[in-house]
């Protein structure tokens, strides 16, 4: 195949301390940099190219020694060698990422700039690329922003004006360290030489057709690279009995069609599949995804370039009014049972293999929707989840505060609508969340008043002055998938989901059963924190001596996460599409070692709550409450399979048996019904338990649950939901 990458392993960096760099001309290689100590520090060379603060420092989650990395810009520079320029070739050099802003330099010459941090990049090269030695000079900084709404200083985590859109960065309230802004560039540029004729922009949209059948439409060009040594006789040049073979291979690897183009330049083709295989997610028949093969030959038959992409059928949709927020998949409402993800700060570094893990500890615990929370994963993700079966809201990187200035808006939108372009054509994407919680923080501040509706009119809200752009535009980029416009706003009929704290991150004064007799349409957050195990935080001594002093407590702070998410819910799937039909816990991991919101640790592991929520969260639920003196029990089927057994109940005291029982039991697909109940259950105490078990008439365990202390619920710990240490980034609930 005439397809060439070629890896620049090399890389050498410096901090230019005065950004005086760029304005001596750094990059025409002629510099000294001993001879400018004072102003630069010196080339180091770096075995693996990361963010800069993996790289130099030990502890790159915590520490005012962090902030040094984005007090000034850092330069690049990576020497390479080409025996020979192939004929009839292109070259381009591809970045697979830089965190955040970037100019690149080759030879002296200046090739362009980006700004992201979550998508691959490149340049061509092929007229500033020359034999023998090349010079290659990247300049990179993330910086800190420091402009603040007037007024509202005391909330910097949330007032502040997010100049850069890269998500959570400088969230500073124990979620992200105050000091952490990762750096630099991630993942080594390789060259990618392609000859004389190659596959150029393909592009593949794919839906379902009203009348059941898949359409798979396919765009791309053809380019044929002149003959440097103009033989006019070269087929390469002329371009002549060139074909593109289009193969798409069903579930089953099966062909399920074909066709061919010839010529070249541009082109476009369509598909159709009748009566496609439907993707769904894991717990509703699973993933069915389809391989496109779109190959390029030449005149004899040799493969010269090829794209293969995988996708899959499915229609969504999300369905709001005054009563209703509800998701549609495959023309079915699916109940979700979510979780949100954020598995590290410098989410560019994460491997494949822990990507893997995490979902499967996910599937395992029972939940078939992620939360991408504001930011974007690497591809292989979303490969995964496609592939997993999981349903995917991703947020945008746009989030509490930014600027509004007309200028700003046109030079940073383009983030937004590359990010739609990456993503939208994966299966598992469900929903596109556009902003997250923007101008509520605003009714705590007098200066800004108090009313909500107010504030969110204001032309220069947050909600109006960006996400009606953001609305505007994914409209128009992805008209297949719905959004969420405003994540929090319940009444917006643009948004209509909810977050909920009562009981954690809002007030001591609230407690989780404070939700009880209220009614949620679509819940995407809700949660508590709480540290993993001691034994894993003692690998970090700062973080663990922090805790020392709540070392008697940890197990209350433990329990008391698994109560309030256990709480919650059951509440939610208690009101089983009357009216909630979405929850999404936050979150699923800790995002670094010491920020606690995790069912798992940072390091994988799973804390107390994981088999708690795992036993309740599952597809089938047997649930428990109390009724007008008696307990109600519940089952819930989120399945397309009926269900029918015995409910077998325990009641313990002390460890002993206090009582137990049996009733016959049954639920239709996709419902959920009242199964009976427990009458004389006897007073409520901590040391009664409830067992629950609903077998399948052979015995199998469809569901179980358990109730430890039974119906006695926890008022709000001390310590929480403040004090942060912001030196550590992490609650100390003292």
């Amino acid at each position: 195949m005439h397809v060439e990458t070629r890896k620049l392993p090399e890389w050498y960096v410096m901090q230019d301390v005065h950004d005086l760099g760029e304005r001596l001309q750094l990059y025409e290689d002629q510099m000294n940099l001993l001879e400018y100590p004072h102003m630069m520090s010196a080339w180091e060379k770096v075995d693996r190219l990361t963010y800069l603060q993996k790289i130099y420092e030990d502890t790159p989650y915590f520490g005012r020694k962090l902030r040094y990395f984005n007090t000034a810009p850092w330069w690049y520079r990576s020497v390479f060698n080409l025996e020979e320029i192939p004929d009839n070739s292109r070259i381009w050099i591809v970045f697979p990422g830089v965190d955040y802003h970037c100019k690149v330099w080759l030879n002296g010459r200046y090739l362009g700039e980006h700004t992201g941090y979550f998508d691959d990049f490149s340049f061509e090269i092929s007229d500033g690329v020359r034999t023998g030695e090349n010079v290659l000079y990247v300049k990179v900084w993330s910086y800190w922003d420091t402009e603040v709404d007037p007024g509202a200083e005391s909330m910097r985590c949330f007032a502040v004006k997010r100049n850069m859109v890269k998500g959570t960065c400088e969230h500073g309230d124990g979620f992200i360290q105050r000091d952490v802004n990762p750096v630099g560039i991630v993942g080594t540029p390789f060259l990618h030489i392609k000859r004389a004729c190659f596959l150029e922009s393909v592009a593949v949209e794919n839906l379902l057709l009203e009348d059941g059948r898949g359409l798979v439409r396919i765009r791309g060009e053809i380019t044929v690279v002149e003959d440097k040594k103009e033989d006019k006789s070269s087929e390469a040049a002329k371009g002549q009995d060139l074909q593109v073979r289009i193969c798409l291979l069903g579930p089953d690897r099966m062909l399920a069609a074909e066709k061919e183009v010839s010529g070249q330049g541009a082109w476009m083709e369509e598909i159709t599949v009748e009566n496609p295989m439907l993707w769904n997610t894991w717990d509703r028949g699973g993933s069915r995804l389809y391989e496109l093969q779109v190959v390029l030959c030449d005149r004899t038959g040799e493969a010269v370039d090829s794209v293969c992409k995988h996708l899959g059928f499915k229609t969504v949709r999300l369905l709001r009014n005054t009563e209703t927020t509800r998701f549609y998949l495959n023309g079915r409402p699916l109940f979700l049972r979510g979780t949100s993800y954020f598995p590290d700060v410098y989410v560019g570094d994460i491997p494949g293999e822990k990507y893997r893990h995490d979902l499967l500890l996910m599937r395992e615990a029972g939940f078939n929707a992620i939360r991408v929370h504001v930011h974007v994963e690497q591809p292989v993700f979303y490969e995964l989840c496609d592939e997993m079966g999981f349903l995917v809201f991703q947020d945008s990187d746009f989030s509490w505060n930014h600027p509004t200035m007309a200028q700003w808006l046109a030079k940073n939108l383009g983030i937004f609508d590359r990010m739609v372009e990456r993503l939208r054509g994966y299966a598992c994407l469900g929903c596109w969340i556009l902003l997250n919680e923007p101008d509520k923080w605003k009714t705590l501040l007098d200066y800004f008043g108090s009313c909500l509706e107010e504030i969110i009119a204001r032309t220069d809200s947050i909600t109006e002055a960006i996400g009606r752009q953001l609305t505007e535009r994914v409209k128009r980029l992805d008209p297949m998938h719905p959004y969420i416009r405003a994540s929090y706003d319940e009444a917006d009929l643009e948004s209509g989901d909810s977050h909920t704290y009562l009981g954690s991150l809002r007030s001591q004064a609230s407690n989780y059963t404070d939700i009880e007799g209220t009614t949620e349409k679509f819940n995407t957050e809700y949660g508590m924190d709480a540290p993993g195990t001691l034994d894993n935080l003692f690998r970090i001594r700062p973080l663990y001596e922090a805790l020392l002093p709540v070392r008697e407590r940890m197990e209350e702070i433990q329990q008391y996460q698994c109560r309030l998410l256990k709480y919650y819910t059951e509440h939610y799937r208690r009101q089983r599409f009357a009216p909630c039909s979405a929850y999404f816990q936050f979150m699923f991991i800790d995002l670094c070692p010491q920020s606690f919101y995790g069912i798992v640790d940072w390091w994988g592991i799973p804390k107390q709550s994981y088999p708690v929520l795992k036993e309740i969260n599952q597809p089938v639920a047997v649930l428990a409450y109390p009724q007008e003196g008696q307990i109600a029990l519940m089952l819930v089927n989120d399945t397309e399979q009926k269900k029918r057994g015995i409910i077998r109940f325990t009641i313990s005291r002390n460890g002993l048996l206090y009582r137990q029982g049996e009733l016959e039991a049954q639920i239709p697909a996709d419902s959920s019904v009242q199964a009976g109940s427990i009458s004389d259950f006897g007073s409520f105490s901590q040391d009664k338990d409830l067992e629950l078990l609903f077998l399948a008439e052979d015995g199998t365990v469809i569901a179980t649950n358990h109730y430890q202390g039974a119906f006695c619920e926890w008022k709000h710990i001390a310590g929480h939901p403040v004090p942060v240490n912001n030196e550590l980034g992490m609650r100390i609930f003292r």
